[in-house]
């Protein structure tokens, strides 16, 4: 504040800083509040070019979890004996027309964040989840995500930046957009971008750049697929996977089965590039994603799967 204190970030800077970034929307999850809504609603006039989506961080000793697109109460309150369950939270959130993401599924659990890490103490459906963080801030969460499309979860890989305080000084840059998700959407609207999500058509922007590009076309005679898709390919059938690139000159594109690297990074020589490879399917169930990393091996873009015979 103006005399030096530290105190809670105003909604208006965390906005304003999202836009200085040229985001083109940007979700505000307070942890189990609806006090943010409101402003929210007296903010996107003002923000005419930038979409503010509701969320929520949904705070649990067992997990965080964040629901868009919702601004209906809803309890949190999990407990192993006489709370509920993360399954009902989940139900009256999908019922509100929100989505569902896992928040920082491989962080501790202990006295410096309770319930950060994800551990339920029973079953839960994430056939409701929609999404789960693989990037959270700057730290990449992959394993995780792909345990979960191990076991059939089709799970949407989105960034989050964690962000509490929206204004840089000179020694701490903001973090708002860092990651960047980034969504292939028929229309910028909380309808259009929860569709996008629901559909696995995103990547995300490690660097957070505004301007790098990462896509998937996987091909075989009969079908055409992209990041979040699936396609069906018996045993010996050949997939083409094309991969266009752009503004990563210098890094390399790396694809990644079932979790694992397929082979040799295929690097990149210019600023817009489409990188090719062929994968021959057994005719059983994989999925294949492709991540971009630099020349220190350091991942700047990760990619949703091509899901093949799920």
């Amino acid at each position: 504040n103006q005399s030096g204190d530290r105190v809670p970030c105003p909604l208006f800077l965390t906005a304003q800083m999202a836009a200085s970034r040229g985001l083109d929307f940007i979700a505000i999850s307070d942890h189990n509040s609806l006090a943010h809504y409101a402003e929210m609603r007296e903010l996107q006039p003002y923000f005419s070019k930038m979409l503010l989506i509701p969320g929520r961080e949904m705070t649990t000793f067992y997990g965080h979890f964040n629901a868009f697109g919702t601004m209906q109460y809803v309890s949190y309150l999990v407990a192993e004996k006489g709370g509920r369950t993360i399954d009902q939270v989940v139900a009256d959130l999908r019922a509100q027309g929100g989505i569902v993401s896992i928040n920082h599924p491989l962080s501790p659990t202990d006295e410096r964040c309770r319930g950060c890490g994800w551990g339920p103490p029973g079953p839960v459906d994430l056939t409701k989840f929609s999404a789960v963080e693989i990037v959270n801030a700057n730290r990449v969460m992959s394993p995780f995500w792909d345990e979960q499309i191990a076991k059939g979860f089709r799970l949407t890989g989105v960034g989050g930046s964690d962000n509490h305080e929206a204004p840089k000084t000179d020694d701490i840059p903001s973090a708002i957009g860092h990651p960047t998700t980034v969504v292939q959407a028929k229309e910028l609207s909380v309808a259009g971008i929860l569709d996008g999500i629901r559909a696995g058509h995103v990547f995300v922007d490690v660097t957070g750049s505004r301007n790098r590009v990462l896509d998937v076309e996987a091909h075989t005679a009969e079908a055409t697929a992209h990041m979040g898709d699936a396609i069906a390919a018996n045993g010996g059938t050949v997939i083409v996977l094309r991969v266009p690139v752009a503004n990563c000159r210098s890094a390399s594109v790396q694809p990644i089965v079932d979790g694992k690297p397929l082979d040799a990074s295929i690097p990149l020589a210019d600023d817009d590039q489409t990188v090719e490879t062929r994968w021959a399917s057994d005719g059983n169930r994989h999925w294949i994603r492709f991540t971009v990393v630099d020349a220190d091996g350091k991942t700047e873009l990760l990619g949703n799967p091509v899901y093949v015979n799920f």
